[in-house]
């Protein structure tokens, strides 16, 4: 007699004849230092991009801007996340550093620390650009005082009339978990930004697009 078995995997739990068997996936490593594929948690965050993504990135950069600026801008490039760390980050920031060196239309200084957040060093600044930043990523647990300082210090600066970018998940910052209703803990930073995440899709998944402009090549 031949016995037929179904097998089935997903999501790391197989079915062998009805009965059901965990398999434990093995803990990922961190990436080494300089790669810049896929994300992380729980890893010391990387500070050196790939040289071979870097040299991509700069064949692709213009050299000019589509502006030309009335004066030299300073740029502060804040990498710090404390939630899910993207390890694209330091691509990222030398992608800002880059661009503004080739056009000439600003100077790039690179942080991942956040106490640079204060009155006095954001005086130096024109704009500051929030490379992926996930998490609380002004505060510090251990010193409320220090957080709210660097956020007034933040505020105070966009209020002031300089400039405030992000990329990626910066706006993955300030808000509650959950798929269904997540809220934002910092109300003038969640709508600064623009918004929060809510949850990452999965495969596959149908998201509804709304068309504002059919003449729009995108």
């Amino acid at each position: 007699m031949v016995k037929t078995f179904r097998v089935a995997v997903c999501s790391g739990v197989m079915l062998l004849g009805g009965v059901l068997f965990a398999q434990q996936a093995p803990p990922r490593p961190c990436p080494p230092e300089g790669f810049s594929g896929g994300f992380s948690r729980g890893c010391p965050q990387k500070q050196l991009a790939n040289p071979a993504d870097i040299s991509a990135m700069m064949a692709a950069l213009p050299d000019k801007p589509f502006a030309t600026p009335q004066s030299l801008r300073h740029v502060l490039v804040l990498c710090r996340a404390a939630g899910w760390v993207h390890t694209s980050i330091p691509l990222a920031a030398k992608m800002v550093e880059y661009l503004g060196d080739k056009t000439g239309a600003w100077m790039t200084d690179i942080t991942y620390d956040a106490a640079m957040i204060t009155p006095e060093n954001l005086k130096r600044y024109d704009a500051l650009f929030l490379a992926s930043t996930t998490g609380e990523f002004l505060d510090d647990p251990n010193d409320k005082a220090a957080s709210d300082l660097r956020r007034q210090a933040l505020l105070n600066f966009v209020k002031g009339g300089k400039g405030l970018a992000g990329i990626h998940a910066a706006t993955d910052s300030y808000h509650t978990s959950g798929r269904t209703a997540p809220t934002g803990t910092w109300p003038e930073f969640n709508e600064m930004i623009g918004g929060f995440f809510k949850f990452h899709w999965s495969y596959p998944t149908l998201i509804p697009v709304k068309i504002d402009d059919p003449s729009s090549p995108l």
